[in-house]
């Protein structure tokens, strides 16, 4: 296989694009957006919820459309986020992370 084949940013020659540099996501951002990481941090014991849910501004949902960190962009502004159940903290927009202690008990942890 040729170096430039392993190019993640490259010609595309199907969509009427040739020789237009196109990039190529190479991962998913892990956010409590994606369903799966919500609910693995929920079977962890943590809350989702964004900071509006959880001043009582806006009802419970989980409804945050078919947002894709990294790709998208949230106009409203305000993400779903991981908590403590029953308190205001960590607040994280992330659901993985190195270090925390307290976010590794509800979850965000490496793994």
């Amino acid at each position: 296989e040729k170096v430039e084949d392993l190019n993640p940013a490259k010609e595309d020659e199907n969509d009427g694009n040739f020789g237009k540099v196109v990039a190529i996501p190479l991962s998913q951002d892990q956010t409590p957006y994606r369903e799966d990481e919500r609910e693995r941090v929920k079977k962890a014991g943590a809350a989702v919820m964004s900071i509006d849910q959880m001043d009582g501004i806006e009802p419970m949902h989980e409804n945050w459309g078919n947002i894709i960190a990294g790709e998208d962009i949230d106009e409203k502004g305000d993400p779903p986020r991981v908590w403590v159940e029953g308190k205001d903290f960590p607040g994280t927009a992330f659901t993985r992370s190195l270090g925390d202690a307290v976010a590794e008990d509800i979850g965000c942890h490496a793994d």
